[in-house]
């Protein structure tokens, strides 16, 4: 997560990404835009790109709110932590990652909870790890005959993915900070981690987090993984279809470009 400031000396973060506090601090607000392309090596299709702009605010110490979602830190280590330091750092978020609507679904939302946890191993190492759950939910399901594609991605209506991360930043000097990242999901067909299973995968990354002032933030983050489906998979509901059986795996690489203005 990227921060950066400029507000009153009281609210300011540091130039070093290891010292953020877990949520925002009262009265700071977040302006980010993330900027991602990825590739994968199954699909026929070109490479993948979505721009994805932020707004955040610290309504408390412990309280943060992004528009669709809110979260809490029951707990933080932070050395500038407003709160004073914990023993770690621990927080939740839940809420939505958006709204549509389609002609075929209906009303479509993607509710989205996460957990996550943080220790201040010393003043450079930061180790951290966590769970989400997002899902896509539509108020008139569709049902997928092969349930996902070329990417091994959810064709359905309704979904969810369950995934757990573990990642390490070390402060290297007073602007710069690297870290590395593992993940593993699960995508399943319904909104349950008990449905079936569509796809697992696994996932690593690099993290370069660049801060030449309090208030402004870089970060590049290039990305790799894999992704696997089960041996068994729903066929189509008509004998007389095709079967267009998707690939047993499927690598995907990337990369992730954010720049945030706190204030």
């Amino acid at each position: 997560m990227l921060l950066a400031c400029c507000a009153t000396p009281s609210r300011q973060l540091s130039t070093r990404a290891v010292d953020d506090p877990i949520v925002l601090p009262a009265r700071m607000t977040s302006v980010s835009v993330t900027s991602s392309a990825w590739q994968y090596q199954s699909s026929a299709d070109g490479p993948s790109y979505n721009v994805l702009p932020a707004l955040r605010w610290g309504l408390t110490n412990r309280l943060e709110w992004d528009v669709t979602s809110f979260g809490y830190a029951f707990l933080d280590d932070a050395p500038s932590s407003p709160g004073g330091q914990a023993p770690l750092s621990l927080a939740a978020h839940a809420g939505s990652s958006g709204v549509a609507a389609s002609s075929t679904d209906g009303l479509v939302l993607f509710p989205t909870a996460s957990v996550d946890l943080i220790k201040h191993l010393d003043p450079r190492w930061l180790l951290s790890g966590g769970m989400a759950w997002d899902a896509r939910w539509s108020r008139t399901p569709v049902i997928a005959t092969d349930g996902v594609n070329a990417r091994l991605e959810p064709t359905g209506s309704r979904w969810a993915d369950l995934s757990a991360y573990i990642s390490v930043l070390r402060q290297l000097n007073g602007n710069l900070a690297l870290g590395a990242s593992f993940s593993a999901d699960e995508y399943t067909d319904c909104l349950s981690p008990l449905c079936e299973q569509l796809s697992r995968g696994v996932g690593a990354s690099l993290r370069l987090v660049y801060r030449p002032l309090p208030w402004l933030s870089f970060a590049l983050v290039p990305r790799a993984g894999l992704r696997a489906r089960p041996s068994a998979l729903r066929m189509p509901v008509a004998p007389a279809d095709p079967v267009d059986m998707p690939p047993e795996t499927a690598s995907w690489f990337g990369c992730r470009a954010a720049v945030a203005f706190y204030y």
